[in-house]
């Protein structure tokens, strides 16, 4: 009969018959994530290639405060109720892409979906090409935030390299601007403020009160900012509402005032 002795358990520790129930629980890496034969969300699958599963809970990263921080929601609904930050990527993700492929979803990424139609084609243009970016770069984090030494910066940048190069001029020149535009996004509620009404600062409209006295006056300037995008500027903008919106306007009103009998046909 053999007999177990601690000098023979230290010299051999696997002969511990308690050995397998004192070993440290395995840490699973990304690259060990068993492939997934869930075909449902390929956008998914698509990002991260088909070897991976799409099951985020064992990712160091995705799990921690500092995933949270830079990418959970500025202001959750309910604090005991937080969603996953990989679910919220995703969602952003899919706004992004929105925006960018179909000309007409970019509202869906604007405070107020633009309703007073107060965005230009230039404004357009320019929100667009920040959700390709965007997009582009969340999709970049999804895959690699869990590497080591990666960071959600470098993720910028290689998305920002990616998208000059394939379109063969550079849209943006420093990946901060990525960082500035996600960041204005998560703190507004997951969606951009409408840079016509309010300020960063404080919520005022930074519209004038004429065009809700006088809407043909919005709807003249808007048709001459139209008519001259190739070559708009401030001044121009400012010489038409000043020479030709305004005197018409009031020219219209005074015609109204006359027919009412509120106003003397020599009063000014």
């Amino acid at each position: 009969m053999q007999f177990w002795s601690p000098r023979q358990s230290r010299r051999s520790p696997r002969n511990h018959p308690y050995h397998k129930s004192l070993q440290s629980p395995t840490v699973i890496s990304p690259s060990q994530v068993i492939p997934s034969c869930s075909t449902a969300n390929t956008s998914r699958r698509n990002i991260l290639g088909d070897e991976q599963k799409e099951d985020y809970t064992t990712w160091v990263y995705w799990t921690s405060p500092e995933a949270e921080r830079h990418f959970g929601l500025a202001r959750p609904p309910h604090e005991q109720d937080k969603e996953d930050i990989t679910a919220i990527v995703f969602r952003r993700i899919g706004k992004f892409r929105a925006a960018w492929e179909d000309a007409r979803a970019w509202r869906k990424v604007v405070e107020d979906l633009d309703s007073q139609d107060l965005y230009t084609e230039t404004d357009v243009f320019h929100l667009r090409h920040r959700c390709q970016y965007l997009a582009r770069a969340l999709e970049i984090a999804i895959r690699d935030m869990n590497k080591i030494n990666m960071c959600w910066k470098k993720c910028c940048k290689e998305a920002m390299d990616e998208l000059n190069n394939c379109d063969k001029w550079k849209y943006i020149k420093d990946p901060q601007s990525i960082i500035y535009w996600h960041c204005q996004f998560r703190t507004n509620n997951e969606c951009f403020k409408n840079k016509h009404l309010a300020s960063i600062s404080e919520d005022k409209s930074r519209v004038s009160k004429l065009f809700d006295l006088f809407p043909e006056a919005k709807d003249l300037l808007q048709g001459f900012i139209r008519a001259n995008l190739h070559g708009l500027s401030t001044e121009k903008v400012y010489c038409e509402l000043h020479d030709n919106t305004i005197p018409l306007i009031a020219h219209v009103r005074k015609t109204e005032l006359l027919k009412l009998g509120d106003l003397e046909p020599n009063e000014e």
